[in-house]
Protein backbone atom coordinates (compact mmCIF):
# COMPACT_ATOMS: atom_id res chain seq x y z
CA UNK A 1 0.00 0.00 0.00
CA UNK A 2 1.47 3.40 -0.78
CA UNK A 3 1.19 6.08 1.68
CA UNK A 4 0.67 9.61 0.35
CA UNK A 5 1.89 12.34 2.41
CA UNK A 6 0.35 15.88 2.81
CA UNK A 7 2.83 18.40 2.41
CA UNK A 8 2.68 21.08 4.76
CA UNK A 9 4.00 24.76 3.70
CA UNK A 10 3.42 27.27 6.53
CA UNK A 11 6.81 26.17 7.47
CA UNK A 12 9.04 27.11 4.82
CA UNK A 13 12.98 26.27 6.76
CA UNK A 14 14.15 23.80 8.97
CA UNK A 15 17.13 24.15 10.93
CA UNK A 16 18.76 19.91 11.59
CA UNK A 17 21.70 20.03 14.37
CA UNK A 18 23.04 16.71 14.70
CA UNK A 19 26.44 15.79 14.91
CA UNK A 20 25.71 12.19 13.47
CA UNK A 21 26.13 13.39 10.01
CA UNK A 22 24.40 10.61 8.24
CA UNK A 23 21.26 11.33 10.48
CA UNK A 24 21.57 15.13 9.57
CA UNK A 25 21.57 13.97 6.03
CA UNK A 26 18.57 11.64 6.33
CA UNK A 27 16.28 13.53 8.28
CA UNK A 28 17.12 17.13 5.66
CA UNK A 29 16.93 14.68 2.64
CA UNK A 30 13.70 13.28 3.99
CA UNK A 31 11.81 16.67 5.25
CA UNK A 32 13.15 17.71 1.66
CA UNK A 33 10.93 15.59 -0.25
CA UNK A 34 7.70 16.93 1.94
CA UNK A 35 9.19 20.52 0.29
CA UNK A 36 11.29 21.68 3.28
CA UNK A 37 14.40 23.65 2.40
CA UNK A 38 16.28 22.03 5.14
CA UNK A 39 19.67 23.28 6.59
CA UNK A 40 22.02 21.65 8.89
CA UNK A 41 24.86 22.15 11.90
CA UNK A 42 26.88 19.90 13.57
CA UNK A 43 26.77 21.78 16.68
CA UNK A 44 25.22 24.47 18.79
CA UNK A 45 27.90 27.13 17.82
CA UNK A 46 26.97 26.34 14.04
CA UNK A 47 23.25 26.31 14.52
CA UNK A 48 23.41 30.03 16.23
CA UNK A 49 25.68 31.39 13.14
CA UNK A 50 22.84 30.11 10.70
CA UNK A 51 19.74 31.73 13.00
CA UNK A 52 21.71 34.84 12.54
CA UNK A 53 21.78 34.65 9.06
CA UNK A 54 18.60 32.75 8.10
CA UNK A 55 14.95 32.81 8.94
CA UNK A 56 14.19 29.51 10.18
CA UNK A 57 10.96 28.25 11.22
CA UNK A 58 11.82 25.24 13.35
CA UNK A 59 15.14 23.76 15.39
CA UNK A 60 15.01 20.18 15.43
CA UNK A 61 18.13 19.77 17.62
CA UNK A 62 19.67 16.33 19.04
CA UNK A 63 21.10 16.65 22.90
CA UNK A 64 24.33 15.48 23.10
CA UNK A 65 26.95 17.49 20.70
CA UNK A 66 30.23 18.77 20.81
CA UNK A 67 30.87 22.09 21.68
CA UNK A 68 27.77 22.84 22.48
CA UNK A 69 24.87 21.05 23.57
CA UNK A 70 20.85 20.72 22.77
CA UNK A 71 19.46 21.45 25.68
CA UNK A 72 22.19 24.99 25.57
CA UNK A 73 21.23 25.92 22.14
CA UNK A 74 17.73 25.30 23.29
CA UNK A 75 18.13 27.62 26.28
CA UNK A 76 19.85 30.21 24.10
CA UNK A 77 16.96 30.05 21.30
CA UNK A 78 14.15 30.12 23.52
CA UNK A 79 15.66 33.58 25.09
CA UNK A 80 16.67 35.01 21.97
CA UNK A 81 14.32 33.82 18.92
CA UNK A 82 11.05 32.60 21.19
CA UNK A 83 8.99 32.96 18.63
CA UNK A 84 11.09 29.50 17.31
CA UNK A 85 9.03 25.94 17.80
CA UNK A 86 12.19 23.53 19.10
CA UNK A 87 11.82 19.82 18.77
CA UNK A 88 14.35 18.11 20.51
CA UNK A 89 16.01 14.23 19.62
CA UNK A 90 17.76 12.16 22.16
CA UNK A 91 18.50 8.32 22.93
CA UNK A 92 20.11 9.18 26.58
CA UNK A 93 17.86 8.61 29.47
CA UNK A 94 14.84 9.26 27.61
CA UNK A 95 12.06 9.88 30.72
CA UNK A 96 14.90 12.45 32.50
CA UNK A 97 16.01 14.15 29.62
CA UNK A 98 12.42 14.55 28.14
CA UNK A 99 11.36 16.21 32.05
CA UNK A 100 14.09 18.49 31.91
CA UNK A 101 13.88 19.34 27.94
CA UNK A 102 10.12 20.35 28.70
CA UNK A 103 11.19 22.38 31.86
CA UNK A 104 13.36 24.80 29.61
CA UNK A 105 10.76 24.87 26.69
CA UNK A 106 11.36 22.00 24.30
CA UNK A 107 7.95 22.04 22.13
CA UNK A 108 8.58 18.54 21.36
CA UNK A 109 10.45 15.77 22.86
CA UNK A 110 11.32 12.78 19.81
CA UNK A 111 13.35 9.54 21.22
CA UNK A 112 16.17 7.42 19.68
CA UNK A 113 15.56 5.55 17.49
CA UNK A 114 12.34 7.13 15.61
CA UNK A 115 10.87 6.33 12.35
CA UNK A 116 10.86 9.18 9.52
CA UNK A 117 7.35 9.65 9.79
CA UNK A 118 7.06 10.46 13.22
CA UNK A 119 9.39 13.26 12.65
CA UNK A 120 7.20 14.42 10.07
CA UNK A 121 4.32 13.88 12.21
CA UNK A 122 5.96 16.13 15.04
CA UNK A 123 6.95 19.19 12.23
CA UNK A 124 4.15 19.46 10.95
CA UNK A 125 2.23 19.83 14.21
CA UNK A 126 4.61 22.61 14.95
CA UNK A 127 4.01 24.07 11.43
CA UNK A 128 0.07 23.78 11.94
CA UNK A 129 0.70 26.20 15.51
Amino acid sequence: MCRKWKVVNSCKHILVVEDEKELSDLMADFLHMFGYTVSTAGDGYDALALLETSTIDIVITDVRMPRMDGMNLMTIIKNKYSDIPVIIITGVNENKTRDIAHEKGADAFIAKPFRMRDLKEVVDSMCKK
